[in-house]
């Protein structure tokens, strides 16, 4: 059993998709030919022999990448982050980035850009009112939410990330697993 960093295994978990790839379009190319034409592999005790030991080859890349993706996952779920006053799993993390962080900065953005909007409105062409004493009032725009607190979060959230990535990356280059 070998071990591996997390960032080396990534690096080798590409170079095994690649290789399945045109071990695939290599297979696909040559799955047919003419009788009149000469067998490209007969060197290599033909071609259908070598289908065979590519179909194999691929088997076992797949297996590898297999116990690549599972031995990371192992790593990131027993591995604990501390980012700001947070802690968690790696796969936690991972999982906050990916699927949380960009929903929840999507929202801050939409507070601020509503918000703006509304208060640009305000200020380009204020209203006036009729109150029930018949005197013109200007129209006053009240915000239910507190502006620079979204701005805030807004900018905490991005703090948090940038953190998270060098800590991602600082485990990923440091966290051993078994392949």
């Amino acid at each position: 059993m070998a071990k591996l960093t997390i960032t080396e295994a990534l690096a080798e978990v590409k170079l095994i998709e690649k290789k399945l790839v045109k071990k695939r379009e290599n297979v696909l190319a040559n799955l047919s030919r003419y009788s009149h034409v000469q067998d490209p592999m007969q060197s290599d005790g033909g071609t259908t022999s070598w289908i065979e030991k590519e179909h194999q080859s691929m088997k076992d890349l797949q297996t590898r990448l297999e116990k690549i993706r599972s031995g990371i996952a192992d790593a990131n779920l027993k591995t604990e982050v501390t980012v700001g006053e947070a802690s968690k799993s790696v796969f936690e993390w991972l999982t906050w980035k990916r699927e949380v962080a960009p929903g929840y900065l999507g929202f801050l953005k939409q507070v601020h850009m509503s918000t703006k909007t509304a208060l640009d409105q305000q200020n380009a062409r204020p209203g006036l009112v009729t109150d029930s004493d018949g005197k013109q009032k200007l129209v006053e725009l009240v915000l239910n939410v507190n502006y620079l607190d979204y701005l805030k979060q807004a900018e905490k959230a991005n703090d948090l990330l940038e953190a998270l990535d060098g800590q991602l990356s600082l485990k990923n280059a440091t966290v051993l697993i078994n392949v």
